[in-house]
C-alpha cells in the first residue's frame, strides 16, 4: 500500500488499521484512523457503566431504608456493627454515595462524544 509524506494511505485505497492488515483481516477505519469496531466498544461500554451507575445508585439509596438493610441475618452475631449501620448518619452517607453515583451514569450518558 503506498503512503503519502504524512504517512497516510493514498487515497485510492481502503484505508485499513495496520494490525487488523497485518492479521490478514480488512477493517475499515473511521475518519481519525481507529478501526471502526472501537467506537462501537466505546458505545457498548458506554451502556454497561451507565447501566451499571444507575442500578448501584439506585440500590445504595433505598437499601438503607428498607428492611433488608435493618433485619440483616448475617449481623445478628455482631450487635455492635449492627448498632452502627442502624445510625441514621450512615444511612444518609450511603444515600449520598448513591446520589452521587446517580449523577455519575446520568452526567456520562447526557455528555457522551464518541472520540472520532
Amino acid at each position: 500500500m503506498e503512503q503519502s509524506p504524512t504517512g497516510k494511505p493514498l487515497a485510492s485505497e481502503p484505508a485499513v488499521s495496520q494490525t487488523a492488515a497485518a492479521a490478514g483481516v480488512q477493517m475499515p477505519l473511521t475518519a481519525t484512523g481507529k478501526p471502526r469496531a472501537s467506537v462501537w466498544l466505546q458505545r457498548v461500554w458506554l451502556v454497561i457503566y451507565v447501566g451499571f451507575c444507575i442500578e448501584l445508585g439506585l440500590w445504595l439509596v433505598v437499601a438503607p431504608w428498607r428492611q433488608v438493610w435493618t433485619n440483616n441475618s448475617l449481623l445478628i452475631d455482631y450487635p455492635a456493627l449492627q448498632r452502627v449501620l442502624l445510625n441514621y448518619f450512615l444511612r444518609g452517607a450511603v444515600t449520598g454515595l448513591g446520589i452521587i453515583d446517580l449523577g455519575l451514569g446520568i452526567s456520562a450518558a447526557v455528555h457522551y462524544r464518541e472520540k472520532r
